[in-house]
């Protein structure tokens, strides 16, 4: 069973929001899959609300911004990277809780060079940092 969309050009031609639930069956969907995203294993936390984070909790094919770096001296984001967080073993996330996810990146831009076990990033809604993540397993 397909997510959200059902063909790659859904979503003004970005395919962000395609999981395979079961088997997958499309050859298109089966060459996104393989070549135009990076697959991660992370332990995502939402910070608690008093901390910033949101006031509801989020659920399973959430997709926030993925920032990996700041402005020197700032809070201002350099850049923030497209994926789909997946939780393991439960279909929603609260805040002040952690989950181990499996995190899908859209092959973007340089996203590659931060692709390293032990990476810590933050997550954004526009300029609200409301989380972080680590990768645990690439």
């Amino acid at each position: 069973m397909l997510g959200l969309y059902d063909s790659p050009s859904a979503n003004y031609g970005i395919p962000v929001q395609f999981y395979c639930k079961g088997e997958c069956t499309h050859e298109w969907h089966e060459r996104l899959m393989n070549s135009d995203f990076l697959i991660v294993k992370a332990k995502f936390t939402l910070y608690p609300t008093d901390e910033g984070g949101r006031k509801t909790p989020i659920v399973s094919g959430y997709r926030p911004d993925h920032v990996f770096e700041y402005k020197e001296n700032s809070d201002d984001l350099i850049m923030a990277y497209v994926g789909d967080v997946n939780f393991e073993g439960q279909e929603s996330l609260s805040p002040g809780e952690s989950v181990m996810a499996t995190i899908r990146f859209l092959r973007h831009g340089d996203i590659e060079r931060f692709m390293q076990i032990g990476r810590v990033w933050w997550i954004h809604e526009a300029r609200n940092r409301i989380g972080e993540a680590e990768i645990i397993t690439i």
